[in-house]
């Protein structure tokens, strides 16, 4: 994530989420921790714990089904939501 503002940018580990079609939210861990990313600064992590059946017909309900990952953050007093929306696609390996 990048904070392109002029402010520093508070994230809310502890509300980081998955939302399934379903509707059903998955809680995130980033592994890493930085207090705030300062303007211009840029923090990359890995989220988890998080997995999608691999095999059989639980893969293939989740196939095309949209997911969205929800990152809570505080900007100059402000809490706001990031949201991103991800496809899930099958795919024979």
């Amino acid at each position: 994530m990048s904070n392109k503002t002029d402010a520093s940018l508070e994230i809310n580990r502890g509300g980081v989420a998955v939302v399934g079609p379903d509707g059903a939210q998955t809680q995130l861990r980033p592994q890493n921790y930085a207090p705030a990313i300062e303007p211009g600064a840029r923090l990359s992590t890995v989220l988890g714990p998080f997995q999608l059946p691999s095999v059989d017909d639980a893969a293939k309900i989740n196939d095309g089904a949209v997911f969205e990952l929800v990152v809570p953050m505080v900007l100059r007093g402000t809490t706001r939501e990031y949201r991103v929306h991800m496809r899930a696609k099958l795919k024979k390996i």
